[in-house]
């Protein structure tokens, strides 16, 4: 059960990431059997929590072009949340 909440977890992630949408689709999220997909698992299982968090805060400031207030609002956090977390990652 705990690895089906981490492969639940690390797609939410890569869909968040990888997409340009501002709704995330169906076709935003790859569960194919294939080995290659279970390569990319095995590498993203190496990813800290800190450079997810980095990943995600700075692909939904580049989709609302630097708004900081809009940002926050979509990452579920008050602005000053963000500018903190923005200060820690010297963003």
């Amino acid at each position: 059960m705990k690895r089906n909440l981490r492969e639940l977890q690390h797609s939410l992630e890569r869909a968040i990431i990888m997409t340009d949408n501002k709704i995330l689709k169906p076709q935003d999220f790859n569960f194919s059997n294939n080995n290659s997909n279970k390569i990319e698992e095995l590498e993203l299982e190496n990813y800290n929590f800190k450079i997810i968090e980095k990943n995600i805060i700075l692909k939904i400031l580049k989709k609302n072009g630097g708004n900081v207030s809009t940002a926050s609002k979509k990452l579920g956090l008050i602005r000053t949340s963000l500018y903190r977390r923005m200060n820690k990652y010297n963003l």
